[in-house]
């Protein structure tokens, strides 16, 4: 269309006495005056990408943006790549890819989750169920009772399909099929793709073994691109999203612990489901500060929340004070309020320590929320962003409850694996990467407050509330080494 043509920009009407009377809105002055999305039109909600709401790019931005997508994928198929050739002493090895080649996974305690997808996928989803008894092992145990089902549904599901000759003309069709009508979807054309490549994949069977190792290395493999889309997504400009990528990429190959989760080594012990997690962590992060700026998204971001609960119990602790720390920042809103809710973080592990009574408990959970609640009478941003997250929150939760809720009611068969909490804490804390990486990113934290960049704000209050956790929480359901990775995540962030 012509918006030059007059007969666009200026409609001609022939008889305005035929025209009925205008239906009451706001007015120009108010939409300027506050324009936070109240009034875009509910379908926006689902064009979630940066690119799609945000204002036209400079060359210059669109350049770096680009640059910082590049070294992220850069960045995640050098991962890749170690987990394909970890030992490539000749061009001959390129020859084996050791994800693709139908083995069976094992070390540490990744022979013992090998079982586990075969037997929801042989047993229990015939039955309509994701949980039950297994008579395997002995005794037996209660199957995916008290362990996350995503990744061995993803397992599944990659290892389901057609053989080759049917699925591969099927994938085919329905990447054409997104590709020729993608853009009659009633939702944006990067969701119809990332549909239309998962049903591809599904369409072709893949032996076990290699669905099995490519769905265990899939969370640390994508970890660059979801902090650098996390740093998009909350509105960071270039370099941060890079540093961002830079910083995962790096807590990937932390050597200085081995079974905590997160990093390659621990991953390869069987924390498969961890790394997944705080990879979906990072996005959830990045589509809770958007929601929280627009007040838009709440369907896409309460998914991903989900999810990040359906994957790995942990990691939901890391997100959930990272999502209200950020309630708290806005740049028209004083920065007292984020040191007070950091303040208010900090003192929950503290009073969860041993020997304190369920009162005091109580009491420091409380102030987290008073802060917050005095913070949303004090200033209207906060409301408004408190608001979002009070429904968005929720909203995850029951669509996660079908898993989380006999979780939670069957507590009481949670078994005690015995590991004595870490008192000498000070060695794990300044590992030899953390005093070095430390002082870099304390004069970060000062740089975000002067500089009002949330991230790095968000970051240095979990490095606090975490490093906190280790030193006080005692022996119990939660291990306190289990809290390290995301101490050492937020210092390299």
């Amino acid at each position: 269309m012509d918006l030059d043509d007059p007969a666009v920009s200026q409609p001609q009407i022939e008889d305005p006495a035929l025209m009925g009377p205008l239906p009451d809105g706001p007015s120009a002055e108010d939409i300027d005056e506050d324009f936070d999305g109240a009034y875009l039109d509910e379908e926006w909600d689902e064009d979630w990408e940066d690119e799609d709401l945000d204002e036209a790019e400079s060359p210059a931005d669109s350049a770096s943006r680009r640059f910082g997508l590049m070294l992220s994928a850069g960045l995640s198929l050098l991962i890749f790549g170690f987990f394909n050739w970890p030992q490539l002493d000749s061009f001959a090895d390129l020859g084996r890819p050791l994800l693709f080649i139908d083995t069976t996974p094992s070390g540490g305690d990744m022979g013992a989750h090998v079982w586990g997808p075969a037997y929801l996928r042989d047993n229990l989803l015939p039955q309509g169920r994701l949980s039950g008894w297994t008579p395997d092992w002995y005794a037996g145990f209660p199957a995916y009772h008290f362990y996350m089902v995503i990744p061995p549904l993803a397992i599944i599901a990659i290892n389901a399909g057609f053989t080759w000759l049917l699925g591969i003309p099927l994938a085919a069709a329905v990447l054409y099929g997104a590709y020729r009508y993608g853009d009659q979807a009633p939702v944006s054309k990067r969701v119809v793709w990332v549909v239309a490549a998962i049903v591809a994949i599904m369409m072709i069977g893949i032996p076990y073994g290699v669905a099995f190792k490519l769905v265990s290395v899939v969370g640390l493999v994508l970890l660059p691109l979801a902090a650098w889309k996390m740093g998009r997504l909350a509105g960071s400009s270039e370099p941060i999203p890079s540093f961002l990528a830079l910083g995962s990429f790096v807590f990937v190959y932390d050597t200085n612990f081995t079974i905590y989760g997160g990093n390659i080594a621990s991953t390869l012990a069987g924390e498969f489901s961890f790394a997944i997690c705080l990879m979906l962590t990072l996005l959830a992060i990045g589509m809770g500060a958007r929601g929280i700026d627009n007040l838009l998204t709440r369907g896409p971001t309460a998914v991903v929340i989900g999810l990040v609960a359906l994957c790995h119990v942990l990691p939901v602790f890391f997100l959930i004070p990272s999502l209200l720390l950020l309630v708290l920042m806005h740049k028209e809103v004083p920065r007292a309020w984020t040191l007070a809710g950091t303040l208010a973080f900090v003192l929950i592990p503290i009073a969860f320590s041993e020997g304190t009574g369920l009162g005091i408990r109580a009491l420091s959970v409380l102030a987290v929320l008073v802060v917050i609640a005095s913070a949303a009478v004090a200033e209207t941003k906060i409301f408004e962003r408190a608001s979002w997250l009070a429904l968005t929150g929720p909203t995850a939760i029951l669509l996660a409850g079908f898993w989380l809720a006999p979780f939670i009611l069957r507590r009481d068969f949670f078994n005690d694996m015995g590991w004595e909490p870490i008192e000498n804490i000070g060695p794990s804390l300044l590992t030899v990467p953390m005093k070095i990486a430390l002082p870099v990113a304390a004069v970060g934290v000062l740089l975000s407050y002067a500089s009002r960049e949330r991230l790095g704000m968000m970051f240095g209050g979990t490095a606090a509330i975490f490093a906190t956790a280790v030193g006080n929480v005692g022996a119990g359901p939660v291990w306190n080494a289990r809290l390290l990775p995301f101490f050492y995540l937020s210092v390299y962030m």
